[in-house]
């Protein structure tokens, strides 16, 4: 039996929900901003605020307020990846509507 294409795509998307999921699960919301945050310290330097100097460069953490907000989740996790690499943290992204009251 030959499959088309069209049919393979099909077969594909149903068996793993889209290429990596729902297209809400892999950019988020088009009005939410997240944040990365790192577990084990305290609230005043659990947010990623921003990287600083050139070689070496120094990350900067800070309290929530101080948070960069990124557009979207990709660019968080791309901040993500770049933090576990110069620093070894377990960080994670979130919404900044899981924060906000």
């Amino acid at each position: 039996m030959r499959i088309t294409r069209r049919q393979l795509r099909r077969i594909i998307r149903e068996a793993h929900g889209g290429a990596g999921g729902s297209f809400h699960e892999r950019y988020g919301d088009a009005h939410e901003k997240y944040v990365v945050e790192r577990s084990g310290v305290g609230a005043d330097e659990r947010f990623f605020v921003e990287v600083t100097g050139w070689r070496p460069e120094r990350i900067v953490y800070g309290p929530f307020e101080q948070a960069k907000k990124f557009p979207s989740k990709i660019s968080a996790e791309k901040v993500q990846v770049t933090i576990d690499e110069m620093d070894g943290f377990y960080t994670r992204v979130q919404p900044v509507s899981f924060f906000e009251e």
